[in-house]
């Protein structure tokens, strides 16, 4: 085993340990040294008591599984538990703005049609083409009036309602791996 000597920083010199655990130390014969003292400790110990050292001092402390392990099973969770009440929000969210949607569409239907009924009594002044693109106007809002009604239907058939059925079904998995992680560190500690 070769090591620079602590005793000078300038020119390296050598240790040799020896099987037979005995230390040498060139240019300093004689000379007891602190690093001579912990080698040479060091290698008196028997390789069984090394061991021993380090689970003796670990086992003499109050350590825990869940909280000295770096696991990071709670900084999960909460990220999780966050994450899932983000979608819960955006479902609920989102259901509320096509709800409001889908009644204006059905409110706008309603004001146009009325309107519409209403054409007969404006062709009395002979401004035909005046007419036509009320009318035509009319048959646009109806159109978009229809589109935001579909639009929203199908936003709540293919993104609300999902999220929705899938809050309560991921949070009944999220809870169940929480008592999981619980039992297990229970079992560990």
């Amino acid at each position: 085993l070769n090591l620079a000597s602590l005793d000078s920083p300038k020119r390296p010199t050598p240790i040799h340990a020896v099987v037979d655990n005995s230390l040498t130390l060139p240019d300093s014969p004689g000379r007891p040294s602190p690093v001579h003292a912990v080698i040479d400790n060091l290698l008196t110990l028997p390789k069984v008591t090394r061991k021993r050292l380090s689970v003796i001092e670990l086992e003499s402390k109050n350590y825990s599984f869940r909280e000295h392990m770096k696991h990071e099973f709670p900084l999960i969770d909460n990220q999780v538990k966050a994450g899932l009440y983000v979608l819960k929000r955006m479902g609920m969210y989102l259901q509320k703005v096509c709800r409001l949607q889908q009644d204006f569409a059905k409110s706008l239907n309603e004001v146009t049609s009325h309107e519409e009924g209403k054409s007969e009594g404006m062709r009395a002044d002979g401004m035909r083409d005046h007419l036509n693109e009320v009318i035509g106007l009319q048959k646009i809002i109806n159109q978009l009036a229809s589109r935001e009604k579909e639009f929203s239907n199908r936003v709540v058939d293919e993104v609300v309602q999902p999220l929705l059925n899938y809050f309560p079904k991921a949070e009944a998995q999220r809870i169940e791996l929480v008592a999981e992680e619980r039992r297990l560190a229970s079992v560990m500690s």
